[in-house]
């Protein structure tokens, strides 16, 4: 009768284990930071290389339901006149006296900021600077050394975005 009732008590419990897990986010460390994307993903890429470029893929359509990370690297013929992570916060904060390049924010408010809900959220040492479209979600993380992360996606919301991030605004 003991051994039944062990048996049974560890079933249970390794079903109330496994449910936990199954319900859960993943949980990935990209650049010294903590994340927690959604399960499911059918793909994980990457390229490594300078910028360490990371992308799950959730659905089998092309360039369909992903979410990216990224490291930010200066782009070749770019003249921000500035930091990469101050060009992002001078970008995102409308800055008219900036030190940056005004042509270059100007494309940058154009292509990223113009026509969607942006903001900025404070995280645990970072600052985290999000725009969303009708089609596509952007954020750019800074974190305490000026290095910053890019996480774009097509289907995860403003509360999903959160989500992702909570693990750093929290």
């Amino acid at each position: 009768m003991k051994k039944l009732t062990f048996f049974i008590a560890l079933l249970l419990f390794t079903t109330l284990i496994y449910s936990q897990y199954t319900n859960s986010d993943i949980k990935l460390i990209y650049s010294g930071l903590h994340f927690k994307i959604p399960k499911d993903n059918i793909a994980i890429g990457s390229n490594g290389g300078k910028d360490n470029f990371l992308v799950f893929k959730y659905s089998d359509q092309p360039q369909k339901k992903y979410i990216a990370f990224s490291k930010m690297l200066r782009e070749p013929g770019v003249k921000y006149n500035c930091e990469l992570s101050i060009f992002i916060k001078d970008a995102f904060l409308k800055k008219n006296d900036s030190v940056c390049n005004h042509n270059e924010l100007d494309s940058f408010n154009k292509v990223f900021l113009a026509n969607t809900d942006n903001g900025v959220w404070e995280g645990k040492g970072t600052t985290l600077y999000y725009t969303i479209s009708s089609k596509d979600i952007f954020l750019f993380i800074v974190d305490p050394h000026g290095t910053v992360i890019k996480i774009d996606t097509d289907f995860v919301d403003k509360n999903g975005l959160k989500r992702i991030v909570s693990d750093i605004t929290n």
